[in-house]
């Protein structure tokens, strides 16, 4: 671990790893070629020195496989690689003293001076003590008058081979560095590219959903202006039909104005969804557990869905209380399941759930709501899927994948009007031939819901109300029909 701000000091480990794979081999083929050839240059082997070869060829031939199977840890590099060093070392001391050869001490020059080759520095100075401690003797023993300037000879090769040692760790270490300080800073560049990009991903997001919601709300302005038109278009004429199919007695000429009335009706129906999804509707506000509206819409479920389509439910044990209509919540649901019921022709799973989430900044940013607790309503199928280019479009208006004559395309933009008028979101996700699953998110409630209180059924004529009807409406034609109606009331 380092500080922040601070540079990593380099093992050189991995360095000390290579250096090992390249330099066992060699040492293995020198230490077999001196063995093989020492009697013919004049040095005898003894059976100690044979048996020592014997294990170093050994040893020597398991590192170079473990190296080349690169399975030695690099905590070990250091130690391997001293031991490769130190084995023809250690062979060559061993043979002057059973051999009392004087060309031994050259050889031993030169395997010190090789110390150089090693990258931690208390493995060079440790192995350079230990070698003066067994060669200095053996010179003595074995070097007659030249064995004074032989060990100065070998002291200056192994300060000779400590001086070359640290200049090249050095090196190697100023190298190390900087490459550890260039792949920080590299990971540092890539983590602020990284967090630059989701940067602009949220941008993107947020100005995506800012232009939904403006477009929702302008299209959602324009249909609650012509929704109101229409609305009392419909109900002068639903009026004036009815009136005048209580007067008609000819099957052709009923069937006519029922025609009538069934499209002015059906006409009506357009424009009370138009005003759902413009949050201009009547709505009514009470505290509503969300368990019940979903054990209200399961019986309606099993009589409107196909019988190939199995129906689930899982309910919060009454903890997720809203305050909301339980009209529009549950024309919601309906919604939801008529949608999966489309998407899901031959056989097929739609699960209903209702449960509290906690919502974080995150979560609660990309739905444009507050973080908090929010009641969830959970809407899944296991029908043929959306792709992208539908999923965004799904709340909008008259916009259906339905054939001509098959659907309106206001299901879904009245569920959207719901959540905005309950202060909530609703959400969507899906994948071509992986289903659908909808989410609407109602803030929670803690008061209790109302009890319901029993009726109270009049018993005898004498205690019905009368009552006088007062009609006001901004339109003529609404009034007249409105008052021909309610004058044939008792």
């Amino acid at each position: 671990m380092t500080l922040a701000g601070s540079s990593p000091t380099p093992t050189l480990a991995a360095t000390a790893l290579e250096r090992a794979r390249i330099l066992a081999p060699l040492v293995l083929f020198a230490t077999v070629t001196s063995l093989v050839s020492s009697e013919s240059v004049g040095v005898d082997l003894s059976g100690a020195v044979i048996a020592f070869n014997a294990i170093s060829i050994s040893v020597l031939v398991g590192i170079c496989i473990t190296l080349w199977r690169r399975q030695v840890p690099e905590r070990w590099a250091h130690p391997v690689l001293t031991l490769i060093w130190w084995l023809p070392v250690a062979g060559t001391l061993l043979s002057q003293y059973f051999s009392h050869s004087p060309l031994l001490a050259q050889v031993l020059l030169l395997e010190i001076s090789c110390a150089a080759i090693l990258l931690h520095t208390n493995w060079v100075i440790g192995t350079q003590i230990l070698i003066t401690i067994i060669w200095v003797p053996l010179t003595l023993r074995d070097g007659g008058p030249e064995a004074p300037s032989t060990i100065m000879t070998g002291l200056l090769a192994q300060v000779t081979a400590i001086v070359f040692h640290v200049l090249m760790r050095r090196s190697l270490v100023r190298a190390e560095t900087l490459r550890l300080e260039a792949a920080e800073t590299s990971e540092r560049l890539a983590q602020q590219v990284a967090e630059l990009e989701r940067s602009h991903a949220d941008l993107a997001r947020m100005q995506d959903q800012l232009q939904h919601a403006q477009r929702m709300e302008a299209v959602g302005t324009l249909a609650a202006g012509l929704a109101h038109d229409m609305n009392n278009v419909l109900g002068a004429i639903m009026s004036f039909a009815g009136l005048v199919l209580d007067t008609v007695q000819q099957p052709a000429e009923r069937a006519d104005l029922e025609q009538i009335v069934a499209e002015a009706e059906r006409g009506a129906a357009l424009t009370r969804g138009l005003l759902a999804f413009s949050r201009r509707g009547q709505y009514r506000k009470q505290v509503l557990v969300l368990d019940d509206i979903v054990r209200e819409v399961l019986p309606l479920f099993e009589r409107m869905l196909p019988k190939s389509i199995e129906v689930r439910s899982q309910l919060s044990g009454g903890t997720a209380c809203v305050e909301g209509d339980p009209v529009q919540l549950g024309q919601a649901l309906v919604n939801f399941a008529l949608n999966a019921a489309h998407a899901m022709p031959h056989v097929g799973t739609l699960e209903l759930a209702a449960d509290v989430v906690e919502l974080d900044l995150a979560a609660a940013t990309v739905l444009a709501l507050v973080p908090g607790r929010y009641a969830r309503l959970r809407v899944t199928d296991t029908g043929v899927g959306m792709d992208d280019a539908v999923r965004r479009r799904v709340f909008e208006p008259f916009f259906t994948t339905k054939p001509m004559g098959k659907g309106t395309g206001l299901g879904l933009s009245t569920v959207w009007g719901v959540a905005q008028a309950h202060r909530g979101a609703v959400s969507v996700a899906s994948k071509l031939g992986k289903g659908t699953t909808f989410w609407l998110h109602l803030p929670l409630t803690t008061a209790d819901p109302p009890r319901a209180a029993a009726p109270v059924i009049p018993t005898t004529d004498a205690e019905l109300p009368r009552t006088t009807v007062l009609v006001i409406d901004d339109e003529a034609a609404v009034r007249r029909g409105t008052q021909r109606t309610s004058s044939g009331w008792a």
